[in-house]
């Protein structure tokens, strides 16, 4: 016999928002004799993908982390330092190629 609880915190702010701590919350409880049935209500949620264990370029060691800016996978906080000056570098250099073909 499978239970399940179900509620939704948001659900209930949204019918009474000035809702305090002190007040009681109530709960639903579903419950399927049969597993079929319960997997037909509630289909399993897809897999995520496997995270791709990548090596850092800057030490060669397996990637802990990935940089949201650069895209770049690294493995400590030396090697993100150096991505991000790297990335700061390159990001001065287009701007200092933007401006010279401005002036020209």
């Amino acid at each position: 016999m499978l239970n399940c609880a179900l509620y939704s915190s948001e659900h209930a702010k949204s019918i009474r928002p000035n809702r305090t701590s002190a007040e009681k919350c109530s709960r639903t409880f579903i419950t399927f004799s049969d597993e079929v049935v319960y997997r037909q209500c509630f289909p399993s949620r897809r897999k995520l993908r496997s995270v791709d264990k990548s090596a850092c370029p800057v030490t060669g060691l397996p990637a802990k982390y990935f940089d949201p800016l650069t895209r770049i996978p690294y493995a400590t906080a030396e090697a993100f330092k150096v991505i991000r000056q790297s990335f700061q570098k390159d990001a001065d250099l287009d701007i200092t190629q933007a401006r010279q073909t401005a002036v020209s």
